[in-house]
């Protein structure tokens, strides 16, 4: 990988991960990649991916993209890897077969204040097809 180590925002939608061949460009070699949750995790904060990248001769470069999900959570960085095996084609892995990456959070906490009545905000919470609420110290309930 070149480079081995990546920083995104979790909205900038994806990762472009860069994967090099050195010393050498003859002949056509492959490689496997996967991507490994860390803390960030496959399907929830990335799409988890596995491949294989074709570098035919004379090719010294290919690239491997990862889309981020961009959620609403707001939370600390997220880190995850991208793992290269299985060579095949007469090439070896370097010392940099992973490339870890690390997911900025892009959210913003919200403040609840009061208002002028003293009441608080509010929060709805699912139960089924049920939405149970507490505004300002009383249960509401909102059914569909």
């Amino acid at each position: 990988f070149n480079p081995a180590t990546y920083t995104v925002a979790e909205n900038d939608g994806s990762i472009t991960v860069t994967v090099e061949r050195i010393d050498g460009s003859a002949g056509e070699v492959t490689v496997e990649y996967q991507t490994v949750s860390g803390n960030a995790f496959g399907g929830l904060d990335y799409v988890a991916d596995t491949g294989r990248l074709t570098f035919a001769d004379g090719v010294i470069s290919q690239t491997i993209q990862v889309v981020l999900v961009n959620d609403t959570l707001v939370e600390s960085d997220e880190t995850f890897t991208i793992l290269l095996s299985n060579v095949q084609g007469g090439a070896n892995l370097g010392d940099a077969d992973t490339a870890t990456i690390t997911i900025t959070d892009s959210d913003v906490a919200v403040a609840v204040g009061t208002d002028n009545d003293g009441l608080f905000g509010f929060s709805w919470i699912t139960v089924g097809l049920v939405l149970l609420g507490l505004f300002g110290g009383r249960a509401v309930r909102k059914t569909s």
